[in-house]
């Protein structure tokens, strides 16, 4: 999420962080925050499929582990 520009409200939000600072009562999740994240996943989605299309397997470890759904929980 870093990588993507997630800001620490949604961040912190996402993963069920507890805020303490006075900045961060202040700042707040915005409906703008959320759809920008979702499109910037979706666009990180569709480069993988994209890639799997390619070829489903990488020599790179955790690129085929993504292709291949390996790893999953």
């Amino acid at each position: 999420m870093v990588s993507c520009g997630t800001p620490a409200p949604l961040m912190d939000l996402h993963m069920g962080h507890a805020r303490h600072t006075v900045q961060e009562a202040y700042e707040h999740v915005t409906p703008e925050m959320v759809t920008r994240l979702l499109e910037t996943l979706t666009g990180v989605w569709e480069a993988l499929a994209a890639r799997r299309a390619l070829n489903p397997r990488s020599p790179v470890q955790v690129l085929d582990r993504l292709l291949t759904g390996e790893g999953k929980g």
